[in-house]
């Protein structure tokens, strides 16, 4: 940072703050007057934006509280003590906000997650970059979709405060930013419960959709489900090949689901609806599902279980997928994934997909309000 670019140093950039890191986002020079001199105009600068960097982030709905004083003191244990060091200079940049999702959300320390921007712009090229107390850390891009809807595989992180900064051409310009806190708790692998603790015969009695499939199909799908894709079975052949009940995970009773692509991608997806005025915008809903995956071998297909949003009107809108799992096969386990339901919703519909060329099993399908 020079002295031509005060601006980077102000209290609005939080990410000023977050960064802190230590190994290869720090760069250090030999301590001398000017190097010292530098890290008191910053203290001094940092201890200034106590108050203002309290308040609640309106542009991306997180609380700025979440890099508060006791963070700051964490970070500040966390730096070196080389009076010439600071965080990497990518990590420095206004705060823009934007419409960034992460998947879970908040991330779970050491777990992977996912995070995704919409660009309204339509900037190319774009990037990912988290800054961290460890550092800055790599990222994998997924996909892009919908309306320059841009995803991103994130490592698992240490937990307390980080930022993600999306960059995009022309010029790597700043195209959003979003603060959030790594939280404590059981580790995963993307999304699936790795504790060993887990009671995959459970089905919470608050749910909002009935995912028990113990009475089988009626008709094409389970009772109080529906076929997503009305024009599926005059393309996908017998139904009966491809959404069929099996025997349910090993001890529990009933029975389970199957959706099975047969090599035939998006047919038999099947959906179910919440009752009217179920969902309540700003609160915290969990999605999960007891799954299993077999045969699954494009990588194209990772998601199998997700919902959207429904307003006052019953239009539809969002696009919410479980996080990445890996590999893609795997036996019999819990998958969940915690949304943040928008102002204006108002009812949810819950999705099994059949977007891949495997199959995937399903039991005790449930979303629930945290």
């Amino acid at each position: 940072m020079s002295s031509g670019q005060p601006a980077t140093a102000s209290c609005s950039p939080r990410s000023a703050r977050a960064p802190v890191a230590r190994g290869p986002a720090w760069r250090s020079s030999p301590s001398s007057p000017a190097a010292g001199a530098l890290a008191l105009l910053l203290a001094s600068l940092l201890a200034a934006c106590d108050g203002e960097l309290a308040r609640p982030d309106a542009s991306t709905g997180r609380d700025a509280r979440a890099f508060d004083a006791s963070s700051d003191a964490a970070l500040a244990d966390a730096a070196p003590t080389d009076a010439g060091a600071g965080p990497d200079p990518s990590c420095v940049v206004p705060h823009v906000g934007g419409d960034v999702r992460f998947a879970p959300d908040p991330p779970i320390a050491g777990s992977p997650f996912d995070v995704a921007v919409t660009d309204a712009v339509a900037h190319t090229n774009v990037a990912l970059r988290l800054c961290t107390i460890d550092g800055v850390v790599d990222t994998r891009f997924l996909d892009v979709r919908g309306s320059h809807t841009w995803t991103f595989g994130g490592p698992p992180l240490p937990p307390g405060p980080t930022q993600a900064i999306f960059v995009g051409d022309p010029d790597a310009t700043v195209l959003a930013t979003a603060r959030v806190r790594v939280a404590d708790g059981v580790p995963t692998d993307g999304g699936v419960r790795t504790d060993g603790g887990v009671d995959l015969c459970a089905w919470p009695a608050a749910s909002l959709i009935d995912g028990r499939f113990d009475d089988g199909l009626d008709g094409l799908t389970p009772p109080g489900w529906q076929v997503r894709d009305p024009d599926a079975p005059g393309r996908c052949g017998d139904p009966r090949e491809h959404v069929y009940a099996i025997d349910a995970p090993p001890g529990c009773g009933g029975r389970s689901l199957a959706v099975d692509a047969r090599g035939e991608w998006d047919c038999y997806a099947i959906q179910a609806f919440t009752d009217y005025d179920t969902i309540r915008g700003g609160r915290t809903y969990r999605l999960r599902a007891t799954v299993r995956s077999i045969g699954r071998e494009n990588p194209g297909g990772w998601f199998f279980l997700g919902l959207s949003w429904l307003d006052g009107d019953d239009r539809v809108f969002g696009d919410e997928r479980n996080p990445r799992v890996e590999p893609l096969d795997f036996d019999w386990r819990r998958v969940e994934l915690d949304v943040v339901a928008p102002p204006e919703a108002r009812r949810a519909v819950v999705w099994l997909t059949a977007h891949y060329d495997g199959r995937v099993d399903f039991d005790s399908v449930a979303l629930v309000e945290r």
